[in-house]
């Protein structure tokens, strides 16, 4: 808990409320009505201890009451909290419940009574114990369902009254003969080669199934563990423990037919198969299922007596990011479901491969989950064709809105420069006055250049989209400078200084034709978004390379900027964020684009009437055609 130096309550954790109360019966309040009246100079004086000497760590005992009313002993380890300049601002304290005395020596009488009295209790068992037959006691320890013990030739020393409820004989009925005598002919080599087995280990748990003659003429199925105690004073004899597996076996043998009629069904499928009957915890799992999976063929078995192993195999090669939510999915179906379908994915083991899975699995119940029968294919062909048909419908749905606007902005920005050339020539046509002639024709001429950048621009949108990657070494300093050259025809190129700094790439190889797109667009935007304002502007290109044999392209001007509102749409087809100068609004959008295509990125930063820095970073095409 903490306490304010007015001595509120401002914090109080988990344990204290459910020791004392609900934390808003606290927070805010007084800690004087929560101590018992005789201890509150005691917490007084802590306090004062505490004002005097904050580095010390302060114990105290004090009475408490507790949700039921009654008041309890705690202790309590309070500190002060101190701010940066050594003053204290807040108290923290620890607190523990004190048993109290006459409580402890109650419960030390309680406990030394009782003990007496199970040490009396187990005297008197172990006299009775002693009176018992060892032989039964030890008979007991090794039991399974039915008992027989043999002497070291076979022959039955003693038999338990459960026989009967197997066999069917009377346990008189069996004493002094042979083993072998109720052994099945065609078992007879399982039996004498599980006693030899067992005479060779001492103390060793020997177990087989075999078939055994009923009294009754039927043959059954028994699971038998022989234990040889012969050096057992106690037992000298072959324990055998044994159980009726008749039902178990028919019903295996039956599982097995089925499972040949459907490996026949499933086969040309291709669909895995399990059947995992859960009570007794043993799985089915058909090789197609571990073919499937990328699982070795060890692990396809028809009901393994363990399927724990099975199963965290199966867990293992689940991808990490599905393993949860398919184990929580696999035990909400057993609690409560009639059937499971899940998709997820694996990681096969044998190749290291992501595969899709898909399961179908129905749950029979009686009074809990008994058995879960399912079917398993791989579905990473379907995955990947829906996930190329999605990414084909939002590529398509893309490209048709891209379409729309290109179509509507496009013929908006071919149509406006011809209206404006005919509406020049119309005038001109009746004006005389040769100075005028030539303002018209300026005009017009920046109407015509005006179409001219936006033909450009459909052309290098088009050659982008349409035309393959030609890959070779760049020679920036050559590139840089055509462009520069070609730009001067811009109005007011020649009064802005173009900088470079342009560093060895090495052989940095890319689609020259598509960075003479980019380069080009950088460069005129910053040309056409000077700032009048400033006496001197300029524009600066650098070119380094970057780690991984890439290049570092930075184009940043004391241009007019972007303001902040626009900025996150300057790269948006047909957007213009300034009238300064008229462009087809294609130029950011083609950079973005062409930029992507080579593999790279494009950011930027603006600042108004500061100027803009755009940033391209590309990886080196080197290898590529």
């Amino acid at each position: 808990m903490r306490l304010d130096l007015a001595g509120n309550y401002t914090y109080v954790n988990q344990a204290f409320a459910n020791a004392f109360g609900a934390e808003e019966q606290f927070i805010g309040k007084h800690y004087i009505p929560t101590v018992h009246p005789e201890d509150i100079e005691i917490c007084k004086q802590a306090g004062y201890d505490l004002m005097e000497r904050p580095e010390e760590l302060l114990v105290f005992d004090i009475r408490k009451p507790k949700r039921d009313g009654h008041y309890y002993l705690t202790r309590w380890e309070i500190s002060a909290v101190v701010n940066a300049q050594g003053a204290v601002v807040e108290s923290q304290a620890i607190g523990y419940d004190i048993p109290q005395r006459h409580a402890v020596e109650e419960a030390n009488t309680a406990l030394l009574r009782e003990a007496r009295r199970l040490n009396k209790e187990l005297r008197i068992s172990q006299e009775n114990l002693l009176k018992s037959e060892r032989k039964f006691r030890s008979l007991i320890e090794h039991s399974f369902d039915a008992i027989i013990v043999y002497d070291q030739e076979g022959f039955i020393t003693y038999a338990a009254p459960s026989v009967e409820s197997v066999i069917g004989y009377f346990p008189d009925e069996l004493m002094g003969t042979s083993g072998c005598s109720y052994t099945f002919s065609e078992d007879e080599p399982v039996a004498l080669k599980l006693l030899n087995e067992a005479l060779e280990h001492p103390g060793v748990r020997v177990s087989g199934e075999m078939r055994l003659a009923h009294k009754d003429g039927r043959i059954i199925w028994v699971e038998t563990v022989l234990t040889n105690l012969l050096h057992d004073e106690e037992v000298g004899g072959v324990v055998s423990n044994f159980r009726d597996i008749t039902d178990r076996r028919q019903g295996q043998q039956a599982v097995a037919e089925y499972s040949k009629r459907l490996e026949l069904a499933t086969q040309s499928a291709n669909i895995g198969i399990w059947d995992w009957h859960i009570p007794e915890n043993r799985l089915m799992w058909d090789t197609r299922a571990s073919n499937i999976l990328g699982l070795n063929s060890a692990y396809s078995a028809f009901y393994k007596e363990s399927v724990s192993e099975v199963i965290e195999t199966w867990l293992e090669i689940i991808h990490p990011d599905d393993k949860e939510w398919v184990r929580r999915s696999m035990e909400e179906a057993l609690q409560g479901s009639e059937s499971l379908t899940i998709e997820y994915r694996v990681v096969r083991p044998d190749n290291h491969k992501e595969r899709y899975v898909k399961i179908y699995a129905k749950i029979i119940r009686g009074e809990g989950p008994i058995r879960m029968t399912g079917a398993m294919r791989d579905t990473t062909g379907i995955k990947s064709t829906e996930q190329q048909l999605r990414h084909n419908i939002d590529a398509l749905q893309k490209t048709n809105a891209e379409l729309d606007r290109f179509v509507y902005s496009t013929s908006h920005n071919l149509r406006s420069p011809l209206a404006s050339v005919l509406g020049l020539v119309s005038v001109l046509q009746g004006e005389t006055d040769p100075a005028e002639h030539a303002h018209y024709l300026e005009l017009i001429e920046t109407s015509v250049n005006r179409l001219d950048q936006t033909i450009q621009s459909i052309l290098d949108y088009s050659r982008n989209t349409r035309v393959a990657l030609s890959v070779e070494t760049v020679d920036f300093k050559k590139l840089i400078a055509e462009v520069v050259d070609s730009l001067y025809f811009l109005r007011d190129a020649v009064a802005i200084e173009v900088i470079t700094h342009l560093a060895d790439t090495g052989d940095f190889a890319s689609d020259v034709s598509r960075l003479r797109i980019v380069i080009t667009n950088l460069l005129s935007n910053a040309i056409k978004y000077f700032n009048p304002q400033e006496p001197h502007s300029w524009v600066a290109i650098t070119v380094e390379a970057t780690q991984g044999g890439g290049v570092f392209i930075q184009v940043k001007d004391n241009g007019v900027g972007i303001p902040g509102m626009m900025q996150g749409k300057v790269f948006d087809m047909f957007y213009r964020a300034s009238q300064q100068a008229s462009g087809s609004g294609l130029g950011l959008y083609i950079v973005k684009e062409t930029v992507q295509k080579l593999g790279g990125t494009v950011s930027m930063t603006s600042q108004v009437e500061v100027g803009s820095t755009f940033t391209v970073r590309l990886p080196s095409l080197a290898g590529r055609s």
